[in-house]
């Protein structure tokens, strides 16, 4: 294989596997943060994650729950 190729299967991988592994690992982070501010109301992060659903239909999960903690620290204050 050429070094080319190398690095392009390189580049592949990590937009396949790393990339996907860090978004899911993010995600678990933001849950169990907003689950802690929420001590352990988990319909109650539900609920604010489908209200920012319907504010931002297009948005994946992770945009969700960025959201959520961002409005909820931010209107805390």
């Amino acid at each position: 294989m050429s070094r080319t190729r190398y690095v392009a299967a390189g580049i592949i991988y990590y937009v396949t596997q790393v990339i996907p592994g860090q978004r899911h690992s993010q995600g678990k982070q933001l849950y169990q943060r907003l689950l802690q501010k929420a001590r352990g109301d988990k319909e109650l992060v539900a609920r604010l994650i489908e209200h920012e659903r319907r504010r931002n239909p297009g948005a994946d999960r992770l945009r969700l729950m960025q959201d959520v903690l961002y409005y909820w620290e931010h209107d805390a204050r």
